[in-house]
């Protein structure tokens, strides 16, 4: 048996959309679509160097050492799920997500953030889309195969995860890419009605400045209440514009007041 990838892992996530419909409609004939699926994507899966260490239900979990090869093992999936001749009435499709991350490997499973939230952007997904995150878009790089592209769709909100994801999907001319959006996958306004204080915390002891601490919440939903930032004994004073904060920040600001340490 091959060992597990270890460090910076892609996962795949794979779901049949609407299984249970399927299985409560046409019992027989889900039973022969899922050995058929079940088949085909271990298939695939393992063709491209992958590892299938879950399964739950008709869901495929699956790490790749190489991003490249968990998208080629998607792209490859879908098209195998679309020319398969499924037992009439039903037509499977199945969702798909990859996220690249470092995740705790113990006992033949993977563990940590990587894993939920590559899991939330699964669920966000329809039956033939593949999305990925932005992790993953990163360690791929230019390499990608002909006639293959990744549509940005955005910085989303995904259920229960505070920070936000910048989406792409998967376009292959083989396959359907377009989509109705979906409840659990929300824009990010670019101005957000959120107010936080930031406090300043203690300049003479620590390498933060006000403009970096700023910076450090890039990303977050925000909205910044901020006039002059003092430190112990040290007098400092924003410099930063309006007009860069918003900029550097993507948040709406209000210049209203000074901010110090008790």
């Amino acid at each position: 048996m091959r060992a597990l990838p270890s460090g910076t892992v892609t996962f795949l996530f794979t779901d049949i959309d609407g299984s249970t419909r399927l299985w409560d409609r046409f019992p027989a004939q889900m039973r022969v679509a899922l050995a058929r699926h079940d088949a085909l994507m271990r298939e695939v899966i393992a063709s491209h160097d992958g590892h299938v260490f879950k399964t739950v239900g008709d869901a495929f979990c699956a790490a790749f050492a190489r991003p490249a090869d968990a998208l080629a093992a998607a792209r490859a999936a879908q098209r195998a799920l679309v020319a398969e001749p499924w037992p009439a009435p039903i037509a499977i499709t199945v969702r798909m997500a990859l996220h690249s991350g470092n995740a705790d490997l113990r006992d033949g499973d993977y563990f940590g953030p990587p894993l939920n939230r590559i899991a939330r952007l699964l669920s966000a997904g329809h039956g033939g889309q593949v999305l990925v995150s932005r992790a993953a878009r990163e360690l791929l790089g230019d390499v990608l195969a002909d006639e293959v592209s990744l549509r940005d769709m955005g910085v989303q909100r995904l259920k229960d995860l505070s920070r936000p994801e910048h989406v792409y999907q998967l376009v292959d001319p083989a396959l359907a890419s377009e989509f109705p959006p979906r409840t659990k996958m929300e824009p990010i306004p670019p101005y957000c009605p959120c107010w936080t204080a930031l406090t300043p915390g203690d300049w003479r002891r620590s390498s933060m400045t006000p403009t970096r601490s700023c910076r450090a919440l890039n990303g977050m939903r925000v909205m910044a209440e901020l006039a002059c930032w003092r430190g112990v004994g040290i007098p400092v004073a924003v410099t930063v514009t309006c007009v860069t904060i918003e900029a550097t920040l993507n948040v709406a600001l209000r210049v209203t007041r000074s901010v110090r340490p008790p």
